[in-house]
């Protein structure tokens, strides 16, 4: 019986394609950042991704504040403390699977 047990599983694997999740990850630079400072989040340790963007989810809503397939995005801070979501796709944004982490960041005035 196992003869006709593996290459089912086999097949089954193949037509599903065996896709992973990718993984989502980032870095705030400085690591204490301040009002005024040039602030880098930095998603290069991700999946290797083909698009990923950054969020604001402060508000408990998603505002969408770009990105790129590097995974980098900077800004001016203003002080405060903000919640920021970085997803991850594997091909597209409506065609692939997702990966998201979300943290915390507080600047200092």
């Amino acid at each position: 019986m196992k003869k006709i047990i593996y290459p089912l599983i086999i097949s089954a694997a193949l037509l599903l394609g065996c896709k992973k999740t990718p993984i989502a990850s980032f870095t705030v630079s400085p690591a204490t950042p301040y009002a005024g400072n040039l602030i880098t989040l930095d998603g290069s340790a991700s999946s290797k991704s083909a698009f990923g963007e950054y969020y604001d989810v402060t508000s408990g809503t998603e505002v969408d504040l770009g990105g790129s397939a590097t995974g980098q995005y900077s800004f001016i801070g203003v002080a405060g403390t903000y919640k920021v979501k970085l997803k991850c796709y594997s091909k597209s944004k409506d065609n692939g699977f997702e990966g998201d982490v979300t943290k915390t960041i507080t600047i200092l005035p």
